[in-house]
């Protein structure tokens, strides 16, 4: 299983980087400001554009396990998720997902490529 920190990386200059196929954007900490506000942006925000497509999902005992259109497996840990990992067995895999979403409704849950990817813990 290969992880985003065993990919190849490659320098784009200033344009961004790319982590085995997936282009990141803007690599360094920056902030947009709106009157009243400032917002920071995440250091790896990727395009949708570059995200690679879900084709397989299986949800087991204590993790997620996702696989990709490029041929990348990755997992994440059910304790990701509070809602996940308080579920029961059937809750776990009463899902469904997309190319970019797998959904629990009746959980109320969605985690994101994006987040699979970065592997960001869900804080909600």
């Amino acid at each position: 299983m290969k992880t985003i920190s065993s990919l190849p990386t490659k320098h784009l200059g200033n344009t961004g980087k790319v982590i085995g196929d997936t282009k990141v954007s803007n690599p360094k900490p920056s902030t947009s400001q709106t009157p009243g506000s400032a917002t920071i942006k995440h250091p790896l925000e990727i395009l949708p554009e570059f995200l690679p497509d879900l084709v397989a999902v299986s949800v087991k005992d204590t993790d997620v396990l996702c696989s990709f259109e490029d041929g990348r497996t990755l997992s994440f840990p059910l304790q990701w998720s509070d809602k996940l990992s308080k579920a029961t067995t059937a809750q776990r895999q009463a899902f469904e997902f997309n190319a970019h979403f797998i959904f629990w409704d009746d959980l109320d849950e969605i985690i994101g490529v994006r987040n699979i990817l970065l592997g960001n813990k869900l804080h909600w």
